[in-house]
């Protein structure tokens, strides 16, 4: 039973521990730690997926819904408005932004603005953009260029 467990979810200490509750003894301790991790080697050597992550993923798969199993980082750079700007006074959405960047927020005064698309920018604004941490060298050296380095 140990080793039915270890192998099905991939937990074989948990599987041990669990029979070895059941039972209510010790005395095979030794050969289920032995068939666990047997058990816990084989399918993982086989490449097969522990149960829930296979049940998981089918689930996902019913629901039309793709999961990323590896997330991005990403980076939240600050740029500021100067004075001699081609775009001040120009609507957020008319800014030819990096199209893999996303203004998030705008510090206006000193006060935080959550920017829609007909707001406009002004002079000395603090632009917060967030990029993904493998565009961000591309996204940085767009947006110095749009604001005048």
């Amino acid at each position: 039973m140990a080793g039915f467990f270890a192998a099905t979810v991939r937990s074989p200490i948990t599987g041990v521990v669990l029979i070895a509750e059941m039972c209510g003894s010790t005395e095979s301790l030794v050969a289920m730690i032995i068939v666990s991790l047997i058990a816990y080697v084989v399918p993982t050597l086989l490449g097969n997926e522990p149960i829930y992550e296979s049940l998981y993923d089918r689930l996902l798969l019913n629901k039309n819904r793709e999961f990323v199993k590896k997330p991005s980082k990403h980076v939240l750079s600050e740029y500021l408005v100067p004075l001699d700007c081609n775009y001040i006074n120009f609507k957020i959405k008319d800014i030819p932004f990096p199209k893999n960047a996303i203004v998030v927020s705008v510090i206006r005064n000193g006060k935080y603005i959550i920017p829609t698309d007909d707001f406009h920018i002004k002079y000395s604004d603090q632009i917060h953009v967030l990029t993904d941490v493998n565009d961000y060298p591309f996204v940085k050296e767009e947006i110095e260029e749009l604001f005048g380095g």
